[in-house]
């Protein structure tokens, strides 16, 4: 009787290109900044245990237990929150499962902490438009200070977030009948790329106009490619790119050069830009749909919060008005 002789399959000459491929893609499934928390949370959460002489991994329910508790004394619920979905994908990562995160045990800990802590959210202090114009004005008139307004007016205007303002580069630009034309080719709820389009337009003030801002940055920079906004240093030397966690100090130091108390410069962010157009264009009467197209918001809840801190100060300046 004839045997059947079962051959493995020869090595593939591109095995190794494929294995680095799954690695790549395995990488892109998060964001940079996403991985890069997720990084610096789980490292917490180690050493957290190795301090204390504790397992880190695989992290049994009493583990996770003891670092929530540790983390509600000091952290928000959201930041909390966070620090768990990175305990879980670093378990995941390593090759262990996260079941533990999902026990009787963990799960009552964690409501404990919500009731206790609350879960409302902190958002940063919103930069509406007489704000912008007082920190635009401040910036002085050497290649640092036109960088900074470009950077505060594009983003102001564009309502981009700080990873997306420190992404641009040159290649996604355009015009079109004056105005300016940004592709923007990724965002945070963008992550398959999707892209979307913003426009700036020119404003009828030289000096708060982000189309005027951005060529003037674009030329004393001498920039023909690659990132339109860069790091500058004491010298006047610019660099190839500019780190977007550097944005919120630049916004801040901006400010305080604006002569904005100290108590108002430490709740600004770079959100406050996002945030700051959000809220004045409710102001303006901009609806909250309106809004979402600009931002790119893929829900109108987070928009709406703000429509109703708009319609806040609206009343407060009305009452204020009438005494």
């Amino acid at each position: 009787m004839p045997t059947t002789k079962h051959l493995l399959p020869s090595p593939s000459p591109d095995l190794d290109y494929l294995l680095e491929r799954v690695r790549t893609l395995r990488m892109n499934s998060k964001g940079t900044l996403t991985r890069s928390g997720y990084r610096r949370d789980f490292e917490h959460y180690r050493n957290f245990c190795l301090i204390r002489g504790l397992v880190a991994v695989p992290a049994s329910e009493s583990t996770i237990c003891l670092y929530l508790a540790h983390c509600s004394t000091r952290l928000r619920v959201a930041t909390i929150a966070r620090r768990m979905a990175a305990i879980a994908d670093g378990l995941k990562s390593s090759g262990h499962d996260a079941t533990s995160l999902r026990s009787f045990l963990v799960q009552e800990t964690w409501k404990g902490i919500k009731r206790t802590l609350g879960v409302a959210t902190h958002g940063r202090a919103p930069l509406l438009a007489s704000a912008i114009r007082e920190i635009a004005m401040a910036c002085p008139d050497t290649l640092l200070g036109r960088r900074d307004r470009s950077l505060i007016l594009t983003g102001y205007c564009g309502g981009f977030r700080r990873s997306e303002l420190g992404s641009l580069q040159l290649k996604d630009l355009s015009t079109h009948e004056g105005n300016i034309v940004i592709h923007l080719k990724r965002s945070k709820n963008d992550p398959e790329a999707k892209g979307r389009t913003v426009v700036l337009v020119p404003g009828e003030r030289k000096e708060f106009c982000p189309v005027h801002a951005m060529r003037e940055w674009i030329d004393a920079a001498c920039l023909t490619k690659g990132a339109i906004y860069r790091g500058v240093d004491r010298y006047g030397n610019v660099s190839a790119c500019l780190n977007p966690d550097s944005i919120p100090r630049i916004l801040k130091r901006a400010a305080a050069r604006a002569g904005f108390p100290s108590s108002d410069v430490a709740r600004i962010a770079a959100h406050s830009l996002r945030a700051g157009l959000v809220t004045q264009s409710s102001l303006n009467g901009v609806s909250p749909l309106t809004v979402a197209e600009i931002t790119g918001h893929r829900t109108l809840s987070v928009v709406k919060r703000y429509c109703r801190v708009a319609e806040a100060i609206g009343a407060a300046t009305k009452l204020a008005a009438s005494l």
